[in-house]
């Protein structure tokens, strides 16, 4: 992983670009909701696909002929709302399978058990911090994986403050890119957390601020204090 990471902000782009010499990272302009795909010559790995739209056009340029691979922070449905039509439109989709907490509804159950499982359940080029084990919580949010994408990039769904006290020592000291958790709610991105982000370049928040309020207004202010800069994918 020498070469450096790039980040693209897909916000509806035509780019042609299909074979790329690095891995390229995108987080796709989906509204309130979150979709990032980590993107290879060989492969396309998702962490959360959902949201509001999406542009199919820019997802088959990029993906359609790769193997895809798809991770789920949690089951709610803005982070998972597309991976039924991702499987139907790319045949060569699977999913790295975790068990489904009793709260899942039916619908979501359906979806899940009909797509591929991946046939290893760890990926070189993400990992995932939390939840240690399986032991279900009260609530989606609080059971949220947290993952890291090419070493450099903090994804945690939809993890509370509570939560992020538990994992927040395990991050790795070479974080550059902060996907805000929760979409920029004021329950996530602690003060705590952030402290433990010294090498933090940017945070990106994926959501609709005029229908949502996200990013919040304390949250951008803790982003302020610490001299972080922060990218909307709705900008």
């Amino acid at each position: 992983m020498e070469k450096a990471l790039f980040l693209i902000l897909i916000l509806w782009s035509q780019t042609t670009q299909q074979h790329v010499p690095f891995p390229l990272f995108a987080i796709w302009n989906v509204g309130q909701g979150l979709w990032t795909s980590l993107i290879t010559n060989e492969s396309c790995l998702h962490i959360d696909v959902g949201g509001e739209k999406i542009n199919w056009h820019q997802i088959l340029l990029s993906c359609k002929s790769k193997q895809n691979e798809v991770f789920l922070t949690h089951n709610d449905w803005d982070h998972m709302s597309f991976l039924k039509p991702l499987s139907q439109k790319i045949l060569k989709t699977c999913y790295h399978y975790k068990p489904l907490p009793p709260y899942t509804s039916s619908r979501k159950r359906k979806i899940i058990r009909h797509i591929k499982k991946c046939k290893t359940q760890q990926n070189k080029l993400i990992f995932s911090i939390y939840p240690f084990k399986t032991n279900f919580l009260s609530s989606s949010n609080a059971q949220s994986a947290v993952y890291i994408a090419y070493n450099q990039i903090l994804i945690p769904g939809d993890s509370p403050q509570q939560q992020e006290k538990i994992w927040a020592p395990r991050i790795p000291r070479g974080i550059k890119i902060l996907l805000l958790g929760h979409h920029g709610s004021a329950s996530s991105t602690s003060k705590k957390l952030l402290q433990h982000l010294p090498q933090l370049n940017v945070a990106i928040s994926s959501a609709r601020k005029r229908k949502y309020g996200h990013p919040h207004f304390l949250v951008i202010q803790r982003l302020k204090a610490n001299h972080i800069p922060l990218l909307k994918t709705e900008d």
